[in-house]
């Protein structure tokens, strides 16, 4: 649901978890600043979700357009940290831990999930 979006998303602050709806962020978790732009190979995209029940709190993008295989952190504050990994475009196990830095192989992109407390893996 968090990639099939009906309205526009402008990176504003969501009141119940004050997290964004829409973040790109800088493979190290940083926010993306404009000189970051014109000559980005990486980047993480970060789509929260504002319906308390859904069972997704979060899905992050994480896009390595580089020549190396790169580690992305994941956001921790105001997340959590059990992401899993769904899936990637390179050949790579679903995983779930609780490190946050995660490897994403070089021409890659990899798609990680945070799931809402209290729901079960796979729903």
């Amino acid at each position: 649901v968090l990639l099939r979006q009906e309205h526009y998303r402008h990176g504003r602050l969501r009141d119940s978890t004050g997290r964004r709806d829409i973040e790109w962020l800088r493979p190290h978790g940083d926010p993306m600043q404009d000189q970051d732009w014109p000559h980005c190979t990486a980047l993480t995209l970060l789509l929260s979700s504002d319906e308390p029940n859904a069972p997704t709190a979060a899905v992050a993008l994480l896009i390595n357009a580089s020549l190396a295989a790169l580690d992305f952190r994941l956001p921790d504050a105001d997340y959590g940290v059990d992401w899993q990994i769904a899936t990637g475009s390179a050949e790579s196990p679903r995983v779930q831990s609780t490190s946050l830095l995660w490897p994403v192989p070089a021409r890659s992109i990899s798609c990680a999930v945070l799931k809402q407390p209290g729901t079960r893996p796979g729903s």
